[in-house]
């Protein structure tokens, strides 16, 4: 048996070996030949090659520039989308908010029911004085913050105060109230 694994492994030897001698024969010689007796040509083609890629260079450079381009303009379109995402975000949230605002509002004058009062007070003859209802702290704050803090007027800073442009002070929504000076209040 032991014999017959040794023969084994020659065959295979001898079979790689001659497998090598027929590839180096038939393959690889004939190639180093033909390299041999057409290296003029292989140049001519080599230069060919690298001409064209210089040739080609320029433009693929100027291409990849314009891609890089569109590409900085397609993200900045999309931060500007976001951007106007947040914006939409924030404008109903803060519809919300404001809304919540003329709710309460509605619901005061419904508790105080001032429609009532001033018909009656018509009937006798008695001006009716309009219930004041407490602007809301955030309301405040953002009527100060979209006036800087000064008078919408004249542009003080001095002591300013939110003023009623209907001169209704139950009406508390943003688009009537303004920031004025004691002097324009």
């Amino acid at each position: 048996m032991q014999l017959n694994s040794k023969n084994n492994i020659l065959e295979l030897v001898i079979t790689i070996l001659i497998a090598g001698i027929l590839i180096w024969a038939l393959i690889i010689q004939p190639i180093i030949e033909w390299i041999k007796q057409n290296i003029i040509i292989l140049g001519i083609i080599t230069i060919i090659i690298i001409s064209i890629i210089l040739f080609l260079l320029p433009s693929y450079l100027k291409n990849s520039e314009k891609i890089a381009e569109e590409y900085k303009k397609e993200t900045s379109k999309q931060k500007s989308k976001k951007i106007k995402e947040i914006k939409v975000e924030n404008r109903i949230k803060w519809d919300r908010e404001n809304r919540i605002d003329e709710e309460r509002n509605i619901l005061a004058e419904k508790i105080y029911d001032t429609n009532i009062e001033k018909k009656e007070n018509n009937l006798l003859g008695i001006k009716q004085k309009k219930i004041r209802i407490p602007i809301p702290g955030k309301l405040k704050t953002q009527i100060f913050e979209r006036a800087g803090h000064r008078c919408q007027k004249c542009g003080r800073d001095t002591t300013p105060q939110i003023h009623h442009i209907d001169k209704n002070p139950s009406n508390n929504h943003l688009s009537n109230l303004i920031v004025l000076c004691p002097t324009h209040h």
